[in-house]
């Protein structure tokens, strides 16, 4: 006879079960795809009550039982931060409590835990909808990196490859009281022409997410390298001297 499961273990099991093709599947794709967990690894992720955290929370948990690569996760919940904690009670997070001042700077974070990597939960809409406000307000085209070197280790971003609405289908299955995430007003903005597109191309999100990795430089009139802008009359020029 199986035994009858906990409602924080259900809520883990929707997770690689009823979620699997939309949450599981492509967590492990970014984690293999952008070399995201290494053997020795101690990752902390802030558990502030967003969905996106919960779930970093425990699909890099999951990951840890059935891996053979040897990590170490540890949920951090911020002190005073009473919806947060409600929540990782409910989900039987076993969490280490920092002040909100040392959560503001990832390398204070990471020193003060003994970690190496910071996990945060920008999933792939996040990736896209910065990609479409750089476009929109600041006249660039920028992406986010999966991983970013920061003094005593990395962020890394387990969610890059999982849409928002996967995420947002899996609260309301498990019935979460999770926290909004604030956006800037650009974002929302940007957020908002995305969604009107989508009414007539559903892949929108998924293609512009495929775009940012796969540039083609050689069609760019200008693109900037290690912080210096470079222009294609460089390349133009240096093919005209070879003739």
């Amino acid at each position: 006879m199986a035994r009858e499961l906990q409602p924080h273990q259900l809520i883990e099991r929707s997770l690689i079960k009823k979620y699997r093709k939309e949450l599981w599947n492509p967590f492990i794709e970014g984690v293999q795809r952008y070399a995201l967990v290494q053997d020795g690894d101690r990752i902390a992720v802030v558990a502030d009550g967003t969905a996106a955290a919960a779930m970093t929370v425990l699909l890099l948990q999951q990951l840890q039982r059935v891996s053979q690569t040897d990590f170490t996760v540890v949920p951090v919940l911020l002190q005073g931060n009473t919806q947060a904690a409600a929540l990782a009670e409910r989900l039987r997070l076993s969490c280490e409590t920092v002040a909100p001042e040392t959560a503001n700077e990832p390398s204070a974070l990471l020193a003060a835990l003994s970690c190496n990597k910071l996990a945060q939960g920008t999933c792939r809409t996040d990736v896209v909808n910065e990609a479409m406000t750089a476009m929109l307000y600041r006249g660039r085209l920028e992406g986010v990196l999966p991983q970013t070197a920061v003094t005593g280790g990395s962020v890394i971003l387990p969610l890059f490859c999982i849409g928002q609405e996967a995420i947002a289908a899996w609260v309301r299955y498990n019935a979460l009281p999770v926290s909004e995430t604030e956006r800037p007003p650009e974002n929302a903005a940007a957020q908002a022409v995305l969604r009107d597109i989508q009414k007539v191309n559903p892949d929108l999100e998924r293609n512009v997410f495929q775009s940012l990795h796969a540039v083609c430089r050689d069609t760019l009139p200008g693109y900037i390298q290690d912080g210096q802008q470079h222009s294609f009359l460089e390349r133009f020029d240096a093919d005209n001297n070879k003739e």
